[in-house]
């Protein structure tokens, strides 16, 4: 029988793609055991569009291409015993857990960050053929961070979910920032141009 907690989940905001209840446990249990899980969040909602015009089978074969190159660029960072990479099929992202335990502070300052931006570097490069013929532009999805840090006081699924809502936060801020940068650069080729 499924427990109270699975089947909160999607009520949550959250479905894992595989199984549910493992996949949570498995993450909470690291979270107690190392003192602290990272998880990058990669937004993936512009692929929706592939399932709107293509259909179902289109859109996952897609998904399950970007998980696989998500996996594949962590890998080269990070054990695979330390990796969980799934999908939150509810909200069209893909979520990369690590589980680097609490005491290697070098991973949580700096390497997690380092580890988003070849992963956002990977997805502008290969995303079009993974997502090929569906799409024909280079696929610019927003890449957002976010570390759980083990409270005992706090049960751990609301650690893991706010954990979620706050890497979610974090790419919606980089997608901003990105259009801002785009528009800057815009601007400063019309200067330029007139200029010249």
């Amino acid at each position: 029988p499924k427990s109270r907690r699975a089947a909160n989940l999607p009520a949550r905001g959250i479905m894992f793609s595989l199984h549910p209840e493992q996949e949570l446990d498995r993450i909470m249990a690291a979270l107690a055991s190392g003192g602290a899980v990272g998880l990058l969040l990669i937004e993936a909602e512009p692929l929706a569009r592939i399932e709107r015009r293509y259909g179902g089978p289109a859109h996952q074969q897609a998904m399950e291409g970007l998980v696989n190159l998500v996996r594949e660029v962590a890998l080269e960072s990070v054990p695979s015993e330390n990796l969980l990479v799934s999908e939150d099929r509810q909200r069209g992202s893909i979520l990369a857990f690590i589980f680097q335990p609490r005491s290697d502070s070098r991973f949580y300052t700096t390497r997690i960050r380092s580890l988003a931006e070849r992963v956002t570097r990977q997805i502008y490069r290969q995303g079009r053929r993974i997502v090929y013929p569906y799409l024909r532009d280079p696929l610019e999805l927003p890449v957002g961070v976010a570390i759980a840090l083990h409270n005992p006081t706090i049960n751990s699924e609301r650690q893991i979910m706010h954990a979620i809502d706050h890497a979610r936060a974090d790419a919606k801020l980089e997608a901003g920032l990105r259009l801002r940068r785009a528009a800057r650069q815009v601007l400063e080729l019309i200067l330029a141009s007139d200029l010249s």
